[in-house]
């Protein structure tokens, strides 16, 4: 049932404007773990996040893949509030971890 969305905001996990630190995502993707049931959206927020790295990527996409099944993924999972930068580290990820490469964790 279609009840609520679970919003993270990816700035209330990190020090700075920079989404650098892989231990931050490993925060987003124990919360998310520990909050979201798969029945509605997820969004991952970015406003005030200038950039993010792969290391960090890595953590927050490997969490979400490893918990949830692709199909609820590509019907909830929304970002928003990212630049081009942000948008094409995720999508690298993403399309690194469907192609089965392990240097996720």
């Amino acid at each position: 049932m279609f009840n609520k969305e679970v919003r993270v905001v990816v700035k209330n996990f990190t020090n700075n404007e920079y989404a650098h630190n892989p231990e931050e995502g490993e925060k987003i993707a124990k919360y998310i773990e520990e909050n979201y049931k798969g029945d509605s959206n997820l969004i991952i927020d970015f406003d005030g996040i200038k950039s993010i790295n792969t290391a960090f990527a890595n953590k927050v996409i490997y969490g979400l893949y490893k918990n949830y099944e692709p199909e609820i993924l590509n019907k909830f999972f929304k970002l928003r509030n990212y630049n081009e930068l942000i948008q094409d580290t995720i999508k690298r990820v993403i399309e690194n971890y469907k192609e089965g490469k392990d240097d996720l964790q």
